[in-house]
Formats: structure tokens, C-alpha cells, sequence
């Protein structure tokens, strides 16, 4: 129970918002209210893990002018085997990017990410994407989904936020990409 608050990009043609049960929970009540956010800032620094993990190149090639522009970040795995875990000090305002790996059976656009903060489920984000025609694994040269991000508040103090793959459906199964990028007021 409490109060959250979730950043939802907003769309010229409006927004359309899918809330169903997750296994058959019990009933939850919702109260959806709208503010528009007048960001002053921009994104910062990288956020990296606690244990310093490696990184996974994603390079994506843009058409530029006259040639092709290519862009290579640095992602960090999630999936059945993995969970990251950043310790990121307030307060300040957080930018969790995300993308999903599409191999040669994957059909699903959707994936969960749970998100705790210092062992407290903050929630379960569900994540629906499609396949980026421009992006892809340079080790493995699988493509990757666009991506998408949520927006996460961080409280005064030092706070540890793990990432997972929850149970649900065939989530686990999946190799999701996630990075964090701080984001600075000016």
C-alpha cells in the first residue's frame, strides 16, 4: 500500500494505459491523476553497478547526412541468472533505460522489470517495445528492441535499488538490457 508516482511520457494523439491483474491478485484501487512536467535539467552521468559488472557493447547506426553514423553504449544484463544492484545517493532523480534482446524465436514485445529500493519492492514495470532496425549486440550481432525508460525518485541519503526479472510468464527466459543515468537540475 502507499502512494507512487510514475513518469508516463505524453503523446500528441493522447495515452492509452493497460492495467490488469497480475495472477490473479487481489482487487487494486487506482487513482490516476495528470501533471505536466516541465523538466529543467538534463541527464548526467552514468550510473554504474555496485560489483562494477561488465558491460555490453549496443551499437547503433543512424543515416546521417551523407554516411552512416554509428553510436556504441554500454548496457548492463538482466535476466533469469542476473540482477543488478546501484547504489545512487539523493537526492535525485533517476532514468532507467531499458531494451530487450530479439533472437531468432522471439515473438514477445513485453517484459516486467521489478524494481526494489534497499530490499522493498518499489514495483513491477511492464514494458511493451518493438524491434529497432538500427540497434544491435555488437559481440553477438543480435538485434535489440527501442528503448524505453521509467523514472524513478530518489529519497535523501544512499540507497541501494536492485533490477530483476520477475516471475511472470516467461520473463525470466528473457535477456533484457538496462542502464541508469542521473538526472541534473541546471
Amino acid at each position: 500500500s502507499g502512494t507512487w508516482y510514475f513518469y508516463l511520457p505524453i503523446q500528441e494523439n493522447g495515452y492509452t494505459i493497460k492495467i490488469e491483474p497480475l495472477d490473479r491478485k487481489p482487487v487494486v484501487y487506482l487513482r490516476l491523476t495528470t501533471n505536466r512536467i516541465k523538466k529543467k535539467g538534463r541527464l548526467t552521468k552514468v550510473i554504474k553497478t555496485v560489483s562494477q559488472q561488465d558491460r555490453i557493447k549496443i551499437e547503433t547506426k543512424r543515416k546521417g547526412d551523407q554516411k552512416k553514423v554509428s553510436t556504441t553504449t554500454l548496457w548492463y544484463l538482466l535476466d533469469g541468472n542476473n540482477v543488478q544492484q546501484f547504489a545512487i545517493k539523493g537526492p535525485s532523480t533517476v532514468r532507467i533505460f531499458s531494451r530487450i534482446s530479439f533472437d531468432k524465436n522471439r515473438k514477445d514485445e513485453d517484459y516486467f522489470i521489478l524494481v526494489r529500493e534497499d530490499g522493498i519492492d518499489l514495483g513491477t514495470y511492464y514494458v511493451t517495445t518493438e524491434r529497432s532496425n538500427e540497434s544491435f549486440v555488437v559481440k553477438s550481432q543480435s538485434p535489440v528492441s527501442k528503448w524505453r525508460s521509467i523514472w524513478i525518485t530518489i529519497p535523501e541519503g544512499t540507497h541501494f535499488y536492485t533490477l530483476s526479472l520477475p516471475s511472470i510468464k516467461n520473463n525470466k527466459s528473457q535477456s533484457v538490457f538496462i542502464r541508469l543515468k542521473e538526472w541534473a537540475v541546471e
